[in-house]
Order: C-alpha cells, then structure tokens, then sequence
C-alpha cells in the first residue's frame, strides 16, 4: 500500500513504514419368482473442501441431498416405501405375475437438482437439468446451466453479489445452506432471468459457489500474512517478533495509532483499510442490484462479517510472527505485490501423532480455530453502528482508488466473554 503522509510510531517517536458426489446411483437387482422392485434413494451428505497448504478451511456439512419420492402405488396395490439407504429393496406378492410396462417405467428416473420424479411431467417445460450430480467440491465451472458464463456473467456479476451479500453476514465459517441458498436463487433471478434452472444444494450453481466462499475466506488468510510481512520487512530495525507483540496488545493493529486506542477510530489502520480493500471491495466491483437483498444498503454499510475477517486475519498473521511461527523472507522480496508475496508464504507443517504425517492444520486459518474469535470481532463492528461502518468503508473505498492498486489483486465462548467484542 502506497504510504501514506505520517503514520505514529509505535515507541521512541520513531516512525513506521506502514504496510505496503458423487451422483445418487440406484443398483438394481432382479429376482423373478414372486418379487416386485421397489426403488428406493437416499439424502447424501458430502464433506467440504480443503484449500492450498498456507490457508485450510473447514466448512459445515456438505451436500445434503433432499430427496422426495412420490409413493405409487406397487403391484400388489399397496403404497411403496422409501427407506434411508440408497439400495434396491424387494416386496413379496401372493401370486407371480408377469412384469407390467408401468413397472420398467419407473426405473426411468429423471433428475433435477434435487427432485428425483418419475417423468418428465413434474420439470417445467424448458428447465434446464443436471446431467449428473456430484459432491459439492467436485463440480467445475463447466457443469453450470448453460449461458452462466455469458458476457462472463458468473465471475463478473453472480459471484460479487454474492460476495457483497456475504460481507455483510454475522457467520462466516459455517453458513446455513438454506439461508445461502435463498440469497443464491434471489440474485440468479435478477442475473440470471432467461435460464431455467431450480437451483438446490445439491446442483452445481450451489456447488461452485462453496468453493468460491471458500477461496474468498481464505484470501483474507494469506493476504493479511502477507501485510504484516510487508510492514516487518520494511522496519527491520525493530525485530518482527517485537513489533508483532506490540500489534497485538490490546488489538492496537486495528488503530491508526498503535500508542493511542481511541475505540472511536476501530478498524481505521493501514492494515484494516488495505485488507479489507484488497480482499474483499475489489472482490464485490460489478455487483448485481437485487432489491430483495438491499444491495444498495448493503454497498454502505453492509460489512460487519467483512470487517469480522479483517480483524482476526491481522491478529493470526501477527501471532504467527510473534511466536516466530512465520519468519521474514529474503528482503529481494521486499517491494513485491501483495499476490506475489502470499503466494510465496507457506506455514511450516508440523508433526501429528495421532497420524504419523505432518499437517499444516495447526496454524491454519480454519474454523475450529478462528471461527469464535471472528464472532467476537463481528459482535464489536456491529456495536459501532451503521454510521461508523459507512465511515470505515469509505475509507477503504478510497485505498481501491489510489494510483497503482492495481498492482495488488468450536465456538463455546459467548461475545460478552471475549475483548475482542469491546474494540
């Protein structure tokens, strides 16, 4: 980041630089005396990815498929039944008989997102339908209804709205897919109001979105270990462990002047404006007007889970140099973009018995590590009010527009019991 004129030292009035499914498969079986097939599907449960080796994130339960089966009636005239398990199950008859037409019709099972019917009947007419359903990591940008990616609709529009509605949410780590999902079908509308698609958590719209909330969050990770790096390089004359512990006392990282705290100007740093710039306002640029969300008020002031990973991205990459987990890299890095740099930046592995293989997963920014500390910091932007966020972020919006950004592209506490509520 550009410096700006004067930035308060942190002791001895010196000045400081500051920071530059798999798809649900029915097996089918035949016996012949005496058995009617009854098929049967099962709701499927897939696991989050996993990102790169410097930032892991662990997100909720995946992919839970929800399925509905009309019951017909089955050829000895009683109701059949759907059971939990994916599997073809028999029912005994009186007397044999042989295969009716409607019986092999109803292997024809047709697929859309979630809803497995029996016809085509229940798909309106023109509904685009999934090919074919995968757990929620696997699906790729090619898997989308066809014209998502026209005039680059998805990466240009879909995808910052949905990161602008994100930004403004308490809970980043484990998000409520249903309340995910009506934010994504609400701007599909809007972006997307010539395809016919009915999206569900188990398509690939759904899908695709995870990872790209995935990669955001992380983005948050490594970028803010990358500021910090940048701002310890560029004042070697204090060693980085000390200044790290300095940042970190009473959360002053989050102030423009480490030596004075005024809870009046939280979230005002050098650090919090370029993070949540670089990170996230960039990230939002073409965002589509949904009026059901509020976009438009959202724009303003709709960045309390935003400024939450702000707050807790700077604080793990100041702990990680403090406790020297994270050491200086050579100084011909000094002066490299901010994309160039994190890309360099890996924690050390460290050795798990329980495995007997290293894991990046003690350092990492993860959710059984950082999530109740995030909820915290979300608690405090939201206690500041409206008013002081619109400042903040305007703020922010004005580092986007400095000449040269371009350059850069287990919760068990309560938040009354955590500081990091008060800042």
């Amino acid at each position: 980041m550009p410096p700006p004129s004067t930035q308060p030292g942190l002791k001895n009035g010196r000045h400081l630089m500051p920071p530059p499914s798999t798809q649900p498969r029915v097996v089918s079986g035949t016996k012949r005396k005496q058995l009617d097939e009854v098929l049967e599907f099962s709701d499927s449960e897939i696991s989050e990815f996993l990102t790169d080796d410097d930032i892991m994130e662990v997100d909720g339960p995946d992919d839970e498929l929800d399925t509905y089966i009309k019951p017909e009636p089955g050829l000895n005239g009683k109701a059949a039944r759907t059971t939990a398990s994916t599997s073809v199950t028999t029912t005994a008859r009186e007397a044999p008989a042989p295969p009716s037409k409607k019986a092999k019709h109803e292997k024809n099972i047709k697929l859309e997102g979630n809803i497995k019917s029996e016809g085509a009947s229940t798909v309106p007419p023109g509904t685009w339908v999934e090919p074919l359903l995968k757990a929620r990591s696997s699906y790729l940008n090619t898997d989308l209804p066809p014209g998502c990616h026209e005039d680059g609709k998805w990466a240009r529009v879909f995808i910052p709205t949905i990161l602008l509605w994100l930004g403004a949410q308490e809970e980043l780590w484990t998000i409520a897919d249903i309340k995910l999902l009506d934010a994504c079908k609400e701007i599909f509308k809007v972006v997307y109001g010539d395809i016919c698609y009915n999206l569900t958590i188990s398509g690939s719209v759904f899908g695709v979105v995870t990872q790209r909330i995935g990669e955001w969050r992380s983005n948050f990770g490594s970028t803010a270990l990358a500021l910090a790096v940048n701002f310890c390089v560029a004042n070697q004359d204090s060693a980085p462990r000390e200044l790290s512990t300095l940042l970190l006392h009473k959360y002053a990282f989050l102030y423009p002047n480490p030596e004075k705290i005024d809870k009046d100007e939280t979230f005002h740093s050098p650090f919090v404006q370029e993070l949540l710039a670089t990170a996230h306002l960039a990230k939002i640029l073409g965002h589509a007007d949904v009026p059901v969300l509020r976009t438009d008020s959202l724009v303003k002031n709709g960045f309390i889970g935003a400024l939450g990973l702000c707050a807790v991205s700077l604080e793990r990459a100041f702990t990680l140099l403090s406790d020297s987990t994270v050491t200086l890299d050579s100084e011909e890095n000094l002066g490299l973009p901010i994309n160039v740099r994190k890309a360099r930046l890996k924690t050390p592995k460290t050795f798990n018995r329980a495995t007997g293989k290293e894991t990046t997963s003690e350092h990492a920014f993860s959710v059984a590590k950082w999530s109740s500390k995030t909820a915290a910091f979300v608690c405090g932007a939201k206690k500041k009010g409206t008013a002081a966020t619109e400042l903040t972020v305007s703020m922010a919006w004005k580092v986007l527009k400095k000449p040269g950004f371009e350059k850069y592209t287990g919760n068990d506490m309560s938040d009354e019991d955590d500081d990091r509520a008060d800042i």
